[in-house]
């Protein structure tokens, strides 16, 4: 019989730290002697209470035999008054009393009982009757034998405010964790709140009927609910909740239920047994049966509803019974995949979509979320149109709103689309990373249709604005409304470091109309809710809310449909909402992510990452009577930022629209904008383009460009010379020649020279430098060629003079127009000069002739012998030297002066011809004959001719033909210039036809350039190169000359770097530095000809090329160390003033060295020498520096430094290596052609 409990005891349950005792409230506050009073009084009175209760509900006899029971007992049973506890409906009630459940408590009979403490109960608990079971906050109950709830009897189980108490029910031997006995049917449990785990094996419920028991009536109204089955042999098992015997009713209204019915159903089981959900959140499963069904599968022994107004949470493995389908109410899944039953579902518990799980909501279904339940989406929920999601979502899960019917068919989601912004008035600052900053072209991409929110300027600071308008479809809408409708959405943040409030005045935030294409836009801010769900403002599970916003929507829809959102760009996209929690502060979208949210000050302006991203709102299809088009628009190698290819604009169809701008866009090099090329029409910017025209093409202006240079012309006077030159561009330029007088100082047109060449007059010596240039313009700009230089030279006269018997000339030559000549005469003994004759005529009696070289002139000298008389007879004779002759004979004259002596015979050796042997001057061949003759001996004669008779052909031993008495030809052979010795001949003396074989004898590094060989008339013998090096001819008839020259051998380059190949144009300046060790590359193959070269450097290789000479010089450079590798190099070539340093004190050895530096070190490395021409004619002639003007003229004069192909000179340019290398090559061989 329990026993009245101690003033000890009773004030340890009456501390205000005990979960059992009610709340007090902070009304009355009695002295501490006055409570001890009362609370004794109360007690007293809740015993006496207690016990009269008790009496009146036991049967007679039962009082006394519990009372005889008790008696001794050791341990008396324990009560708490007051113990607060959750009913059915979530409400707070109070129980007066109620057993404390201790270790031992293994029978609960009629009444209250609470677990006050941690208590384990190691054997199977029995309920009789009507049992109510409290499950304190932060204290558990666990039964490992379970507890027996079997037919006729029930048990109800409770938690508190906070549902922290446990109960843990074990179930073995074929007994359910709470309900029948193995064999037995359950009797009637409730579950209304705390957080029970009961399980059974083998063929018993978790909760329910033990092993072949019906289930009996289990109801969940609330707690936190997990019931196994562990069966895992062969069979099934028993339900998680249910049975696997006959009958049962499970009905579940609130709560978070997990059952697990191993291999046997996870709700169910028992045969003609009802299963009603119709709240709260449910989790069925099995491994061989269904989620929600019977153990065996007979269909339909276990019936499965919602109930009308269900809105129960429910993921089950399978359901077994669908034929109520139609009337199911909440949230389904059946296995991965869930759905929305009835029109609208407000879930009514906290719930998870789990990540392998997909939830689809249909057209005209709802979800509603309240404030106080949370739905968290690990997995995907699908949105279809018509379909609508409300309330905040959390998890990392996505959401996929479909898209809707596209209400511009002729419009490509995701496509890009250009604008022109410009005149849209966008204030503050431009976002310069935009394609074109000018707003010209403004790219957007088309999102399509969406069904989202948008609202109006009363919205504006408006906590509750964005929540009212996403949830009515009204346009009357107080704050704004949903509906269908179509987007562009800028790619960039077009302007940043603005306020809200700015962007609102000027209409920007809620909408102003804008045209483009004949089509009348609203361009404004998007929505993008009011506040937000996820892990962080910036997470990929961070989404606005209300969930239909224009943002979410596209993220939802496409996330590629809103670009340039990260870190690196960092600017913000202002939304039309006000932020929910603080009406001061507007919602700002996509600054660090596409997912990122944040409220910020409406008034701010000085956040440069504040920032408006425009979208562009289509009018409805109907207001579009003729619908859209597009128009394709191709840049032809102009670019809109980095974009190349097509590009597309948006206009009305069924009217002209207007050419856009040229404005913005990048022209090709030279080029300029001309205007849209449609076919052979041209459209100017802000032209009418006819409706029919779906294509234009940007049409180029080309600056003229010289394509031939003219060429530098030498004649001599009198001669005129052409100049040739050719010039491009679109359109077709004007040409025309130019010529200067003064070196290029003046320049003047030439009248009427406009063809691509120009002939000069006959050149006069007053011409002798003048320049001629072609100048091309048209409408894009101008050109001008370099400058041709013409040079005149005097003509120059052959002055021929020749002596008439008597005497002798001299002065005879070529002379130079105009130049003076003088010829003179020289009369032998005996003789007297007469006069000088031309063609017979007399042109002068001087014996010396000057006159001025103005032609061609042919002067004889005329001579007359002077009278003597005859030369005594007996003189004594003085003979020739030289032998006169005649056919027959030959002799030598007398030269004294008269003689003249009429009997041959007493002339000096006077005899016949002598004749030698045949010499050939024509072989015979087998068809043809030869030629042959004999020379007198003494005086050369040839006294006989005849012809060698063909030598026939075929039958016995050849037609071979041998002169008689061949004679021995030794050649001439002549001394070479250079580069070897005197080649030798084998034979030596060879004979008409021998095969004469020359051996050159080059010296190293040399070969045989030419070897040529001439008859006795000069003319060329053919010669034969030899593999082995010799050269071989036909020994002709007569002497030969032989004339041979040597060259320097070719070495062949082993190119040793990766990056230069022999079709680069500096190929060969590279390998002039490097065979010459002038400049090498990197370590990993390159020679680096794009890289910039330091002043150091250059520096370096001049000191190089100069053997690298020790000298004595202070140097005075703050930046250069004195161990540098670069310091001997400087040192040198500042005391040499080659090169100096800054006016600050520093030399600069890391700087690039630019081509006028560059210049100017070459300039003064060479002694600083003057430039004899002034005009440097470079487009960018000004833009060289005082100090290497002369430098950079005498750089240019000597051909060591070039322009390039625009006129322009570069001389600030950074010089690269292959430009050094093709200098320090124009420049060596410049010196070493003038050495």
């Amino acid at each position: 019989m329990p026993r009245a409990i101690l003033p000890g005891q009773q004030e340890r349950i009456g501390k205000g730290v005990n979960p059992l005792a009610p709340e007090v409230s902070s009304g009355a506050n009695p002295s501490l002697p006055e409570q001890k009073e009362m609370t004794m009084k109360q007690r007293l009175f809740s015993l006496l209470l207690c016990g009269a209760m008790l009496l009146s509900m036991c049967p007679p006899g039962l009082a006394l035999e519990a009372e005889v029971g008790q008696a001794g007992a050791d341990t008396p049973t324990l009560l708490a008054d007051n113990v607060p506890y959750l009913d059915a409906d979530g409400s707070t009630n109070t129980c007066a009393a109620a057993t404390e459940v201790t270790s031992d408590d293994t029978a609960w009979s009629d009444g209250w009982y609470v677990v006050s403490g941690d208590v384990t109960i190691s054997s199977r608990v029995t309920v009789t009757r009507d049992v109510h079971l409290i499950l304190a906050d932060g204290y558990s109950l666990t039964v490992t034998g379970g507890i027996n709830v079997s037919e006729g009897n029930s048990l109800t189980i409770y938690g508190q405010s906070g549902g922290t108490g446990a109960l843990i029910a074990t179930g073995a031997d074929g007994n359910a964790g709470i309900g029948g006995n193995n064999g037995s049917n359950g009797g009637t449990i409730t579950i209304n709140g705390g957080d029970v785990t009961a399980q059974a094996s083998q063929f018993a419920a978790g909760i329910g009927g033990g092993e072949t028991g019906g289930g009996g009536t289990i109801t969940i109204n609330g707690g936190t609910v997990t019931a196994k089955n562990t069966y895992w042999g062969i069979a099934f098992g028993s339900a998680g909740i249910g049975g696997n015997g006959e009958g049962g009713t499970i009905v579940i209204t609130g709560g978070t239920v997990t059952a697990d019915g191993g291999k046997g159903p996870g709700i169910g089981g028992s045969k003609n047994s009802r299963v009603i959900v119709s709240g709260g959140t449910v989790t069925a499963s099995s491994m061989l049966a269904a989620g929600i069904g019977s153990i065996y599968g007979d269909i339909n022994s276990v019936t499965f509803s919602t109930g009308q107004d269900g809105n129960a949470f429910i993921t089950a493995s399978s359901i077994e019974d669908d034929s109520g389908k139609i009337d199911w109410h909440g949230v389904i899944f059946e296995g991965d995949s869930g759905q929305i039953y009835g029109s609208s579902i407000i879930l009514g518990a906290n719930a998870e979509i789990p990540n392998s799980k997909t939830l689809t909501i249909k057209d005209g279904q709802t979800l509603t979320i309240p404030d106080d339940v949370s739905l968290s989406n690990k997995g995907t929920i699908i949105v279809k149109p018509g379909g609508k999601l409300v309330g905040d979502i959390s998890g990392s899960g996505t959401v996929h709103f479909l898209p809707l019917a596209e209400q511009f068919p002729i419009l490509t989601p995701g496509e890009t689309y250009w604008f022109d912004l410009s005149k849209a008035e966008i204030p503050w600052y431009i976002n310069g990373n935009m394609p074109d900053p000018s707003l010209h072209w403004v790219p957007f991409t088309y999102a399509g249709t969406i069904n989202a929110y948008v609202l109006n300027e009363s919205s504006s600071s408006q906590g509750n604005a964005s929540q009212l308008a996403s949830e009515t479809t009204a346009p009357s809408g107080q704050y704004g409304y949903t509906y269908d409708h179509s987007l562009f959405v800028s790619d960039y943040v077009v302007a940043q470091q603005l306020a809200w409030f700015s962007l609102r005045d000027r209409k920007m935030i809620f909408g102003k109309s804008y045209a483009s294409g004949g089509v009348d836009y609203t361009m404004r801010a998007p929505s993008g809710g009011s506040g937000y769900t996820g892990t962080s403002y910036n997470s990929d599970d961070t989404r606005g809310t209300p969930r239909n916003n224009e943002w979410d929507v596209l993220l939802s829809k496409d996330i590629g449909y809103i670009k340039n959102c990260d870190i690196t760009i960092d600017l913000g996209s202002y939304a039309q909402d006000t932020n929910s929690d603080n009406v001061a502060l507007r919602v700002l979208r996509g600054r660090e992510s596409i997912f990122y949210f944040a409220a910020v000050s409406a008034a701010e302006i000085y956040k440069p990452f504040y920032g408006f991203r425009p979208v562009l709102e289509l009018p409805a299809p109907d207001a579009l009577s003729s619908g859209l088009r597009v128009v394709t628009l191709g840049l032809d190698g102009g670019k809109i930022g980095s974009e190349t290819g097509l590009v597309s604009i948006v206009v009305k169809s069924g009217g002209d629209f207007t050419a856009p701008s040229g404005e913005g866009l990048t022209a090709p090099d030279g080029k300029v904008f001309g205007g849209w090329k449609s076919g052979n029409v041209v459209y100017q910017a802000g032209d009418n383009v006819p409706g029919t025209v779906t294509a234009l093409t940007a049409y180029w202006l080309t600056k003229p460009s010289i394509i031939t240079q003219p060429e530098d012309r030498s004649v001599s006077t009198g001669e005129q010379a052409t100049f040739t030159a050719a010039a491009s561009g679109e359109p077709s330029p004007d040409c025309k020649w130019q010529v200067s007088k003064d070196n290029g100082g003046r320049w003047e047109d030439i009248s009427g020279a406009t063809g691509s060449s120009y002939t000069t007059e006959a050149a006069t010596m007053s011409m002798d430098g003048w320049q001629y240039r072609y100048f091309a313009a048209n409408s894009a700009g101008n050109a001008t060629s370099s400058a041709a230089m013409l040079t005149v030279t005097p003509s120059r006269y052959t002055i021929t003079a020749t002596a008439g018997s008597g005497g002798s000339v001299t002065g005879g030559g070529t002379y130079a127009e105009n130049t003076s000549v003088t010829v003179t005469v020289t009369a032998e003994n005996g003789y007297h000069f007469v006069k000088w004759t031309e063609g017979g005529r007399e042109v002068s009696t001087d014996t010396s002739y000057t006159f001025a070289a103005k032609g061609d002139r042919t002067l004889v000298a005329v001579f007359e012998q002077d009278s003597v008389a005859p030369p005594d007879p007996g003189h004594t004779h003085a003979w020739a030297v030289v032998w006169s002759k005649d056919t027959t004979h030959h002799w030598h004259e007398c030269t004294v002066q008269g003689c003249d002596l009429s009997n041959s015979s007493q002339k000096d050796g006077y005899a016949l011809h002598t004749s030698g042997d045949w010499i050939v001057d024509t072989r015979p061949t087998s068809s043809t004959p030869g030629q042959q003759h004999k020379e007198c001996t003494t005086c050369g004669q040839i006294t006989q001719t005849e012809a060698i008779p063909a030598t026939g052909g075929g039958g016995g031993g050849g037609g071979s033909y041998t002169p008689p008495g061949t004679p021995a030809y030794p050649p001439t052979v002549e001394r070479p210039g250079g580069g070897g010795g005197i080649p030798s001949t084998s034979p030596s003396n060879p004979k008409q036809g021998d095969t004469v074989t020359v051996t050159p004898k080059p010296d190293d590094g040399c070969e045989v350039d030419k070897i040529t060989v001439t008859d006795r008339n000069g003319k060329p013998v053919e010669v034969t190169k030899k593999p082995d090096g010799t050269y071989t001819f036909k020994q002709p008839n007569g002497k030969v000359k032989i004339q041979v020259s040597y060259k320097a051998v070719e070495k062949s380059w082993n190119n040793p770097f990766t990056d230069v190949s022999e079709s680069d144009w500096y190929y060969e300046a590279v390998r002039f530095v490097q065979e010459r060790g002038l400049m090498n590359g990197y370590s990993d193959g390159r020679f680096g000809a794009n890289d910039t070269l330091s002043r150091a450097q250059l520096a370096q290789i001049l000191f190089n090329k100069e053997g690298r000479p020790v000298v004595n010089y202070l140097l005075d450079f703050s930046d250069v160390a004195g161990e540098a590798w670069y310091t001997e190099a400087i040192r040198w070539a500042t005391s040499q003033g080659i090169v100096g340093g800054y006016g600050n004190g520093t030399f600069g050895p890391n700087a690039p060295i630019t081509r006028e530096q560059l210049a100017v070190m070459l300039w003064q490395y060479s002694g600083s020498p003057a430039a004899t021409n002034k005009e440097l004619h470079f487009n960018d002639e000004s833009e060289i520096s005082g100090f290497s003007l002369e430098a950079m003229r005498w750089a240019v004069e000597n051909r060591i430094l070039n322009g390039d192909g625009d006129g322009r000179l570069g001389p600030q340019g950074q010089a690269t290596r292959a430009q050094v290398a093709q200098m320090l090559k124009n420049f060596i061989e410049n010196q070493e052609t003038n050495t």
